[in-house]
């Protein structure tokens, strides 16, 4: 351990029932075995008993309301994860049903005089029909862990709070390894628990078959697929304020995107197996035989659904494959953060650069790069001054979408209002004068990235990668077809490589309207 004496001595985990406890507990073990420190399950019994009197631990909490005295010890930091309620009903819903058939926690096998006799399971399993099996769980286990869930408190200055939909997103672990260097733990220490939480992360089997890993993570949140809207209606009557004081939903207009008639969640025990490998949870022996049964398995639903499977390739990995040297890698449109990229360069100078001071803000906290410097302007092809438009969605206040161009495709249905605000532009080229090459350059500014790029003759020069968002429908008024940019890129030696990411039409339908595109010296080896 290099950290300070400052540094947290006992370190933990807080989860929910159903709140990612499988994948958590899983990957701490890992962690705890490599990195040689004990860890103990403090759910259950009396948790000053358990604590050691001396040296690190890990101390782990995955069920029922955790211990305030906890959060309360200078020599602790907790690490408290949530996940949407209504993903938990659903999950908890799922899992309660089969467990007649699978084991599962003791409250599910003791009769219960309330119940006439039968379990929990029992119960669970002799209603008939989603909603009735949807409404009983939701009244019974779901409401105690609504409950547990609220009573974390939101001010404990020694507790960070992740979510569950984030963590699975993040294919790249940031922000695992965020929370744990906020535990203390030192570099390797770190680099353990990344491959922990990695290899066992439920988005481990997709990864291994090869399938879009981001494709596969948005499964897992199930509800808008699954809970039938009568369902819906009763959650939000009983337990709406408990997803507003979350900060899962502002209003109660959620309900009215659910369907009559959705789609899950499958109840036969005979189900479970298929639904494992679809959401990309790395099967059991009992469930799958082995590895090729599971990437067939993944590739006949995707083909089902009319899909392909396609790597990942927003990833550190694949950016460095292409061997680019970059002593300088600048960041322009940063909003949170592309950690990605970040970690693809971990020993470069990071010109980060986004009008907004939220954006800087956010980048610090959820962990900008080592070698960094902030830039809060906006660039173009000439210094002045631009009205920057940021909408507000139902989550609020969208930096993702801001941008200096009026947004004209079917997202903007979705924008609530629109704040203005009048910011320095600059070119690129001024920022750059005296940094050290060669240049590394992402640019994801909504619209307005040619603009960027005429301001940045003598930085492409420079340049042996370019990641530029290029519009491939009119998402802006006035946004410049893409040929205008591969043409500016071109008179650079800057040629088009790659295809990072692609995105749908906004509306459901399959046509593109973005391209993250790789641009690269054409002389350069691959």
């Amino acid at each position: 351990m290099t950290g300070s004496a400052e540094d947290p001595r006992l370190l933990c985990f807080a989860t929910h029932h159903k709140g990612g406890t499988h994948w958590i507990k899983r990957a701490i073990r890992s962690l705890a075995a490599e990195i040689d420190l004990p860890w103990i399950d403090i759910s259950d019994g009396d948790v000053r008993a358990a604590i050691p009197s001396a040296g690190r631990a890990i101390l782990c909490h995955f069920s029922g309301t955790f211990p305030r005295p906890l959060l309360e010890r200078g020599d602790a930091a907790v690490v408290h994860i949530l996940r949407d309620p209504r993903d938990i009903l659903i999950s908890g819903c799922h899992d309660h049903h089969i467990a007649q058939a699978e084991g599962g926690a003791g409250f599910l096998h003791r009769p219960r005089a309330d119940l006439g006799g039968r379990t929990y399971a029992e119960h669970l399993n002799a209603l008939e029909g989603a909603e009735a099996k949807l409404l009983f769980e939701m009244r019974n286990r779901h409401a105690e862990t609504v409950e547990e869930m609220l009573a974390f408190p939101g001010d404990a200055g020694n507790a960070v709070t992740l979510r569950y939909e984030e963590l699975i997103a993040d294919t790249d672990c940031f922000l695992i390894q965020a929370a744990l260097a906020r535990l203390g733990l030192d570099t390797h220490e770190q680099a353990q628990g990344v491959k922990s939480f990695s290899r066992l992360s439920p988005l481990a089997g997709a990864r291994a078959a090869g399938v879009d890993e981001r494709s596969i993570a948005a499964r897992h949140i199930r509800w808008p697929r699954e809970m039938p809207r009568a369902v819906g209606e009763v959650y939000e009557a009983e337990f709406g304020g408990a997803l507003r004081e979350l900060g899962y939903e502002s209003d109660a207009g959620w309900t009215e995107r659910l369907e009559e008639a959705p789609r899950g969640p499958a109840f036969p025990v005979s189900q479970r197996a298929v639904d494992r490998v679809r959401e990309g949870v790395p099967p059991t022996a009992e469930t799958v035989p082995g590895e090729q049964e599971r990437a067939a398995m993944v590739r006949h639903h995707l083909r089902a659904e009319g899909l392909v499977a396609i790597a990942d390739k927003q990833t550190p990995s694949h950016l460095r494959a292409y061997g680019f040297e970059a002593k300088t890698v600048i960041d322009v449109g940063v909003d949170t953060g592309t950690p990605f990229l970040y970690r693809a360069f971990p020993e470069a100078h990071f010109l980060l650069v986004d009008p907004r001071a939220e954006s800087r803000a956010a980048v610090e906290a959820r962990g900008a790069p080592l070698f960094h410097e902030f830039h809060q302007v906006a660039l173009g092809a000439e210094e002045g001054e631009v009205t920057l438009r940021i909408p507000s969605t139902r989550h609020g206040p969208s930096g993702a979408m801001a941008g200096i161009r009026p947004r004209t495709d079917a997202l903007a249905q979705r924008h609530r209002e629109v704040e203005e605000r009048r910011v320095p532009v600059v070119p690129l080229d001024k920022l750059t004068e005296g940094l050290p090459g060669p240049f590394g350059l992402k640019i994801d500014t909504e619209g307005f990235e040619l603009e960027v790029l005429q301001g940045a003759t003598e930085t492409l020069k420079r340049c042996t990668f370019v990641i530029v968002e290029m519009s491939v429908t009119p998402r802006f008024e006035g946004v410049a077809p893409p040929s205008r940019m591969i043409a500016l890129l071109a008179e650079a030696g800057l040629e088009l490589r790659d295809m990072l990411r692609t995105t749908g039409d906004g509306k459901g339908g399959p046509t593109p309207r973005l391209f993250d595109a790789l641009f690269a010296r054409w002389d350069d080896q691959l």
